[in-house]
């Protein structure tokens, strides 16, 4: 899973040297630290995910093993 941010303008931001770039050359957004971002992906808990969703990976995983 990635983690990216998009500017005002819309321009991706994919890593932290990125974001810290951006910062540097715009500094509208000198009260905004580079250390307020994160690209770390979430561990996906298996209670957060829908039982239906469950359910339907479950008999693709199934159907492709026959």
């Amino acid at each position: 899973m990635d983690a990216y941010y998009f500017t005002p303008s819309g321009k991706k931001l994919r890593s932290f040297t990125e974001v810290t770039t951006f910062l540097q050359q715009n500094p509208d957004f000198s009260d905004v630290k580079p250390s307020d971002f994160s690209f770390t992906s979430p561990k996906v808990m298996i209670d957060t995910i829908p039982s239906t969703a469950l359910l339907a990976n479950s008999h693709k995983k199934g159907a492709a093993s026959r």
